[in-house]
């Protein structure tokens, strides 16, 4: 499920800047998810939405590749796939933003995919809907 933290609260990868805080906790406004691939996949898309309760804040998605971790203490290494690009939210409340992401990467089967979602701004409310789609063939 939803989660703020993954094995011991870092990541190694630095996609955006300072905005995931390399090596230190991620924090509460750096909300991810992983999921572990079933078959190995193609064209890995994400269909996403989002919303913020607040004008003038904004919300951005991230796609990111990284193997599975059993009993390990290291920090997983993550590479980057995709990005939504940060969409601004205005008139907010029940306006909705598309945050689709579209790469041509591939992912093993039994490895994650992570999905990560980073808020900018001060809203107190945050919401989002995705589909993660990959293709085993065409």
């Amino acid at each position: 499920g939803w989660t703020h933290h993954t094995s011991t609260n870092k990541i190694s990868a630095n996609p955006d800047g300072d905005a995931w805080n390399t090596g230190t906790n991620i924090g509460a406004a750096r909300m991810h998810n992983a999921i572990i691939v079933p078959v190995a996949c193609k064209n890995i898309t994400l269909i996403a939405e989002g919303d913020v309760d607040t004008d003038d804040n904004t919300m951005e998605m991230f796609l990111f590749t990284t193997t599975r971790q059993s009993g390990s203490a290291d920090v997983p290494v993550l590479t980057q796939i995709g990005t939504s690009g940060a969409v601004t939210f205005t008139n907010s409340g029940n306006r909705w933003r598309n945050l689709d992401i579209t790469t041509t990467a591939t992912a093993d089967a039994g490895s994650k995919i992570m999905i990560m979602i980073k808020p900018g701004g001060s809203s107190g409310q945050v919401r989002w809907n995705y589909s993660l789609i990959g293709y085993t063939n065409g």
